[in-house]
């Protein structure tokens, strides 16, 4: 249940970091896959 919580907040913070970095590095996250995969990509990054 804890893990749970964990990947939920670390998604969350995935998002945010996306929102805020995303969009300049890629300017049309068209296919929802390839925005997620990239999302990630990036999450890992940054983190």
């Amino acid at each position: 249940m804890g893990m749970k919580d964990e990947q939920a907040k670390a998604e969350s913070r995935r998002r945010l970091i996306y929102t805020k970095f995303g969009p300049k590095q890629k300017p049309k996250p068209d296919q929802s896959s390839n925005t997620h995969a990239s999302m990630s990509n990036k999450a890992s990054n940054f983190l």
